[in-house]
């Protein structure tokens, strides 16, 4: 069966306008759905949930809930933030006694949380994050600076 050479042509400049299209349709896009973030999206108060634990040991036995408020300075407001852990002991909290969240225009997040247990004081250091479209979301791995084997995985969300 021989191959019709002006089908070919036109089958070739179809989906090459087609795919341009798309390309340039993809483009628009994507640019509106990915506008800038700005240090005014991490402002307010964020909770999270997440697990953490000892990866030196394979055991991420505990559950993390906070509450983090950031001002508009990038500050982790101490006297409003809290932080709760349940483990195989029971339930703890761990005193939040500062920090500083950023965010940049690429909406990475970055910065460290300082906190305390038991008159024992580390900084969770956010080792990688990224706020979501939605500018209220964003899911973070971090560890602490003292340990580096203790990680925490957490997703946050504004309120």
């Amino acid at each position: 069966m021989q191959e019709n050479p002006v089908m070919n042509i036109r089958n070739s400049r179809k989906s090459l306008v087609l795919g341009c299209l798309l390309a340039v349709f993809g483009a628009a896009l994507s640019s509106a759905a990915d506008a800038a973030c700005t240090q005014a999206n991490m402002v307010g108060t964020w909770y999270s949930m997440g697990v953490s634990g000892d990866s030196y040991f394979g055991e991420m036995g505990e559950i993390d809930r906070c509450k983090l408020v950031v001002n508009s300075n990038n500050r982790v407001v101490a006297s409003s933030s809290s932080c709760i852990y349940r483990d195989a002991r029971g339930q703890f909290n761990y005193q939040v006694t500062g920090g500083t969240i950023n965010v940049s225009s690429d909406c990475a997040v970055i910065g460290s949380i300082n906190v305390c247990d038991s008159g024992y004081c580390n900084t969770i250091r956010i080792q990688y994050a990224q706020m979501a479209r939605d500018k209220n979301t964003f899911s973070m791995v971090g560890y602490l600076t003292g340990d580096t084997d203790v990680v925490f995985f957490y997703k946050l969300v504004k309120q």
